[in-house]
């Protein structure tokens, strides 16, 4: 099974930054995280779910 999803990225700077920081996911390299981490904002527009275990193979397209 898989998805795909098309859609544009953009670079968000550090809007996001403090929420991503305050859920400790770096809570023992968080100085480090600071200074490296780069934060993209992803705007999905179509997506698409496959299961190519089953003949014929399942396919639905949707959009966001």
């Amino acid at each position: 099974m898989g998805i795909a999803i098309n859609g544009k990225a953009y670079d968000a700077d550090h809007k996001y930054q403090e929420k991503i920081l305050a859920k400790k996911i770096y809570a023992g390299h968080l100085e480090e995280a600071k200074e490296y981490m780069h934060t993209i904002e992803i705007m999905p527009e179509v997506g698409s779910i496959y299961d190519i275990r089953i003949k014929p193979i399942y396919q639905r397209k949707f959009k966001f």
